[in-house]
């Protein structure tokens, strides 16, 4: 548990196919999969519709999305219609109610995505193990914890994970690292 963050969002990127219903194309486009409070962290607004609230963690609650203002331009044509009726496809099988536009400063830091898919971690999705990797983390320092607190902390916890979990979260690993930085 850290005590240095308070709140603490995060994001993962992936990417999906989208068959625009204003032309009929398919394209790649990028998701991304938001958990948390990473809404609030990104001061994350909307130029039509909600973000996802409480009420969309809660069990058997419907998969919501929200579009990035350029995507809902160009895929959708900027029709306000989409908002509420129309879903976006995850997989084959799967599907996101679009439940608003983002406006259009609303961007996540050093990625890309198209759309901003609601997910909720249960103790079921760490079923896979630890072998998952590409997390993007963002946390408020508390107002009582320093720069410098936190780096230790976040030093101490990467310490523990290479102790618990050797080979797999062990400092120096690519792609295994924690890094604390001040953004505004």
């Amino acid at each position: 548990d850290l005590k240095s963050f308070d709140p603490v969002g995060a994001w993962t990127i992936m990417q999906g196919t989208l068959v625009s219903p204003t032309n009929g194309e398919a394209r790649t486009i990028g998701i991304a999969q938001t958990y948390g409070d990473v809404y609030a962290m990104l001061n994350a607004r909307v130029s039509l519709g909600r973000l996802p609230n409480r009420a969309d963690d809660q069990p058997g609650a419907a998969r919501v999305a929200v579009l990035t203002h350029e995507f809902w331009v160009q895929s959708f044509g900027g029709n306000s219609d989409v908002v509420g009726t129309a879903t976006l496809p995850i997989t084959r099988t799967e599907s996101a109610l679009i439940i608003g536009v983002l406006a259009p400063e609303t961007t996540l830091p050093g990625a890309s995505a198209d759309a901003w898919l609601h997910e909720v971690l249960e103790p079921s999705d760490y079923a896979w193990g630890r072998s998952g990797h590409g997390m993007f983390v963002i946390g408020r320092l508390t107002s009582s914890v320093t720069l410098e607190q936190a780096r230790a902390e976040i030093a101490a916890l990467q310490k523990r994970w290479g102790e618990r979990y050797a080979g797999q979260h062990s400092t120096g690993l690519d792609g295994h690292s924690l890094h604390v930085e001040h953004i505004r």
